[in-house]
């Protein structure tokens, strides 16, 4: 049986039909299958059912052996395992020191950090957002007035999930992850660390 190969990656089939199917929707980036729940396309028809399942549906039928975690697709549960247990950060950035568990992850950190894209624009003001949860975010808690993550140990409430946490992790577990590395000082935010050495160290 002939093996199909792409002239533009380096994608192999034994069957033409998938190849023409893989231009199209990673190359041509054609779209055709629609979700009927949200504005989310894709390529592959397995992408969709997967999407349908993990966003509308909530399932995650692939559960973590060494924890309560659960995903809902495989290849997720594989990346948190490495990611999570295994401390596998295989992903190098070209700019800096930074590593990620995956590719993803990296080029975000890429398209934020260095290139400094904030392609999600709000259609209410003028803010533009790095991603689409943060703007989702943005929509949320200042168009909207929503809070609707609230604390389990108090009765704080927060627009985000992210902000949740880190009320959580600074009020709560007085968690300090981020360490100077020129003096004793620890921060529960980046952000704070940052500013901390501009300020102290850096003048």
């Amino acid at each position: 049986m002939a093996v199909h190969k792409c002239k533009q990656c380096d994608f192999i089939t034994r069957n033409a039909s998938i190849l023409k199917q893989h231009i199209g929707a990673v190359h041509d980036k054609i779209k055709p299958y629609i979700c009927e729940y949200c504005d989310y396309c894709a390529g592959f028809k397995g992408n969709l059912i997967k999407h349908i399942n993990a966003v509308h549906k909530l399932l995650k039928p692939f559960e973590c052996d060494q924890c309560n975690y659960k995903a809902a697709t495989k290849q997720n549960l594989n990346t948190h395992k490495s990611s999570v247990h295994e401390k596998l950060k295989k992903y190098e950035c070209d700019y800096c020191e930074h590593k990620a568990s995956q590719k993803g992850h990296l080029k975000l950190h890429v398209d934020i950090v260095h290139k400094l894209l904030k392609p999600f624009e709000c259609d209410q003001c003028n803010y533009k957002a790095a991603t689409k949860q943060h703007l989702i975010g943005h929509k949320t808690s200042v168009h909207e007035k929503l809070k609707p993550y609230e604390c389990d140990y108090c009765e704080h409430k927060a627009s985000q999930k992210r902000n949740l946490k880190m009320h959580v992790d600074e009020v709560h577990k007085l968690l300090k992850p981020f360490e100077c590395e020129y003096c004793e000082y620890k921060a529960t935010q980046k952000s704070s660390l940052k500013r901390h050495v501009r300020r102290i160290h850096m003048n």
